[in-house]
């Protein structure tokens, strides 16, 4: 057990002695009088406001990377499903998108076959929009195959 919980806290270890090598040997840049010291060495586990500093660092979004640029960039490469989870990830990281602003960038990815066939049925929803896809792309394909 003893061995198990070293494993998981490994990873959590070694971003915080890289967060404190970072900062030249203050933890987030702070005096090390101002932060509070690590748990006794009896239990191995940092205390909980320095392990949720920690994600933090390590977890926060770039600042070199504007998600509302990288939303209206998508194009579908694959199949509707791919373009999909794709515009999901991203279009969850943006905030104050009206949904016809949503489904106008999600539609406008579509490659020009599918797009046609769902800007003619007008969809009101995310939801909607990307069924009307799956289904443009499946009719397409059997059409194809026979």
């Amino acid at each position: 057990m003893q061995s198990r919980q070293q494993d998981v806290m490994t990873p959590l270890r070694d971003v915080i002695n890289r967060t404190v090598g970072e900062t030249g040997g203050s933890r987030f840049g702070q005096p090390e009088s101002s932060m509070p010291h690590h748990a006794p060495p009896e239990t191995g586990k940092p205390p909980w406001r320095v392990f949720m500093e920690v994600l933090k660092v390590r977890f926060r979004p770039s600042a070199y990377l504007d998600y509302n640029i990288e939303l209206s960039k998508i194009k579908q490469k694959g199949k509707v499903m791919e373009h999909q989870a794709e515009f999901e990830e991203v279009s969850n990281m943006v905030s104050g998108w009206p949904v016809e602003a949503l489904i106008g960038t999600f539609v406008g990815g579509l490659n020009e076959e599918y797009r046609i066939k769902v800007q003619a049925a007008k969809p009101q929803s995310l939801l909607e929009t990307f069924e009307l896809a799956r289904i443009a792309e499946e009719k397409s394909n059997r059409l194809r195959n026979g």
